[in-house]
């Protein structure tokens, strides 16, 4: 659960971050992506179950393919921690 914390906040952070040199119409909707992401970290921290595990994922993977100002390092550890979650533990 600490890890899903530390990567939550790792998330937003960086996502929040200004950077004034991005490309704003690579991905529409940003603030609503991480409005959407950040709604279903707290959906599953404070009620783990497989549905909101399966949110969580779902909207972690949009955030993969969508997020501006995430280097690959970052990209990729997001997606290691989503080759090793298993929603079928709740």
């Amino acid at each position: 659960m600490k890890k899903l914390l530390y990567l939550f906040l790792t998330v937003l952070i960086v996502a929040c971050s200004s950077d004034d040199d991005s490309n704003a119409t690579a991905c529409l909707g940003q603030e609503e992506l991480i409005e959407q992401y950040t709604n279903a970290v707290l959906d599953f921290t404070t009620n783990p179950t497989s549905t909101t595990c399966q949110a969580y994922i779902s909207s972690l993977e949009l955030f993969i393919q969508c997020a501006e100002g995430v280097s690959a390092a970052e990209l990729e550890e997001y997606q290691d921690f989503l080759d090793n979650t298993d929603c079928s533990q709740f």
